[in-house]
C-alpha cells in the first residue's frame, strides 16, 4: 500500500527508491515560471525533480482507480500519513465537511 505523505516531496516509503510501484509524495506541483527560471538557470536537477513528480502523480491517480489497491488501504487500516494533522486544521475540514452534508 502506498502511503500518502503530507511533508511536499517526501519519500512515503523506503521502497520508493527501489521503483516497486510506490513512490514519491509530490508536494506542490512547480509553476510554468518556476519552470522557466530552472531552464534559464540550467538546472537540470529541477527538470528532473519535475518529472519525478509527474510520475508520482500519475502513479498515485492509476492507484484511485484500482479496486485491489483500495481494498488493501481499507482492510489494512493503517494512518495514511507520516504526521497527524493539527486539531485546528482538522476541525476546519472537518466543519466545512458537515457543512456540505447539511446542504443536502
Amino acid at each position: 500500500m502506498e502511503r500518502i505523505d503530507d511533508t511536499p516531496g517526501r519519500a512515503a516509503d523506503d521502497s520508493a527508491a527501489s521503483g516497486n510501484g510506490s513512490g514519491i509524495i509530490p508536494g506542490p506541483i512547480p509553476t510554468s515560471a518556476s519552470k522557466r527560471s530552472a531552464m534559464r538557470n540550467g538546472d537540470a536537477t529541477a527538470s528532473h525533480a519535475d518529472q519525478v513528480r509527474g510520475d508520482a502523480l500519475h502513479r498515485i491517480a492509476e492507484l484511485r482507480h484500482d479496486p485491489d489497491a483500495i481494498r488493501r488501504a481499507f482492510e489494512t487500516g493503517e494512518y495514511p500519513y507520516r504526521r497527524k494533522m493539527r486539531s485546528r486544521d482538522y476541525e476546519s475540514h472537518l466543519e466545512e465537511l458537515q457543512a456540505e452534508l447539511l446542504k443536502a
